[in-house]
């Protein structure tokens, strides 16, 4: 991958740029990356997408593994964020969660779809009573959860810590719009004594 300086720049297969005032990067591919299965591989970082505050987001078809925190995190602190659908992406080896999507007692995170994932091998921190569970929501209202293939871990070293899908702190207290069905969960749950500081290739 080689960073260029202008998007009018972009004229070689495997050339990137980064347009930071609308939060978007291009990837310039000479044929369709979908079909052609390119593979962009960075330096291990603490999340492969994170995302505070945005609204109507859809992250379809991605496959993101090895971080040293939660693989993807959504945040709604200053403002409610709404419309999120996270579908049809390979989520491995995420040190603290799979998908961490969380509001508070202000603002809520509304309306998160999640669906036809496969995520595995999720764990190895207990830093945090939640750390370890396959997919994390808090203050939501409104998630549906369902069609996913969770796996828990049974990497050695490697623990889910409480379990694979955990949804609290309904935002609204009355929360009748959730659902979460029709999800495939299976593995381990090996709860180690000793944890290690680093993920396994």
């Amino acid at each position: 991958m080689t960073k260029v300086a202008n998007k009018v720049d972009l004229d070689t297969d495997g050339e990137w740029w980064m347009d930071a005032p609308n939060d978007r990067i291009y990837v310039y591919s000479t044929t369709n990356p979908v079909t052609a299965g390119n593979t962009f591989e960075y330096a291990q970082r603490n999340n492969a997408i994170v995302a505070a505050d945005k609204a109507y987001v859809t992250i379809d078809g991605i496959t993101a593994q090895y971080t040293n925190q939660s693989i993807i995190s959504l945040t709604s602190t200053s403002t409610a964020a709404t419309n999120w659908t996270i579908q049809n992406c390979i989520l491995k080896g995420g040190w603290k969660q799979g998908i961490y999507a969380n509001g508070d007692s202000t603002h809520s995170f509304n309306s998160l779809n999640i669906n036809n994932n496969t995520i595995s091998d999720i764990g190895g921190s207990s830093t945090t009573y939640f750390d370890g569970s396959l997919i994390n929501i808090a203050y939501a209202d409104a998630i549906s959860v369902y069609n996913n293939t969770l796996t828990m871990s049974s990497i050695t070293g490697m623990h889910n810590y409480m379990g694979a899908i955990i949804h609290h702190h309904s935002y609204s207290r009355n929360d009748t719009g959730s659902v979460i069905h029709d999800n495939t969960i299976s593995g381990t749950n090996p709860h180690p004594s000793s944890l290690p500081h680093a993920l396994p290739p």
